[in-house]
């Protein structure tokens, strides 16, 4: 049983997202109260702002297409996505988790959970291009949230976590349901 799930998570490319999100956890436990200093915006990035999108990235890769058109035609493919995307999701959670008990309020909970969701869509819609808009979207949150005086984070906290948790448990659905899309697979 232990060979079975090891293979499952090696085939999901889970290992390497446990390394990657190992990192950013320990980087976020320790440094979380840190700023980086930018050079063309004239600004400062909190770490947790860093740590929050390398932990949405870490989610795509798991969640993605593994073996073309045969994925389609798998007995178990629903309950593999599920827990797929539910491991994913969670592993980006604990790859936060540090940098939030460090940080308090700094690390933006609700910006985190509307990129999760963006990163669940971009593996439906894009598939094994999910990364591209992920991080584009990333991104560009951070730059308007750093230069305009947090607007994007303002929304996203007037909507609330409740209502972006239920948007991110319907991208996980149509996810399960429909899988990953084969644009750009292998």
């Amino acid at each position: 049983m232990r060979a079975v799930a090891l293979g499952w998570l090696r085939s999901r490319g889970f290992v390497g997202a446990l390394v990657v999100a190992a990192a950013t956890a320990i980087a976020g436990g320790v440094a979380a109260d840190t700023t980086l200093q930018l050079p063309l915006v004239q600004r400062s990035l909190p770490l947790p702002v860093v740590v929050l999108l390398v932990a949405v990235i870490v989610v795509v890769t798991p969640i993605q297409d593994r073996f073309g058109g045969l994925e389609a035609s798998l007995e178990r493919r629903r309950t593999d996505r599920l827990l797929a995307g539910a491991l994913a999701c969670s592993l980006a959670v604990v790859a936060c988790g540090p940098a939030a008990m460090s940080a308090r309020e700094r690390l933006p909970w609700s910006v985190f959970v509307g990129l999760l969701v963006v990163a669940v869509m971009a593996v439906v819609v894009v598939g094994a291009f999910a990364w591209l808009p992920t991080v584009v979207v990333g991104l560009a949150v951070t730059y308007v949230d750093l230069v305009y005086g947090q607007p994007v984070r303002s929304a996203l906290d007037t909507v609330g976590l409740p209502v972006l948790s239920a948007l991110l448990m319907a991208a996980l659905g149509l996810y399960v349901l429909r899988g990953p899309s084969d644009l750009g697979a292998h």
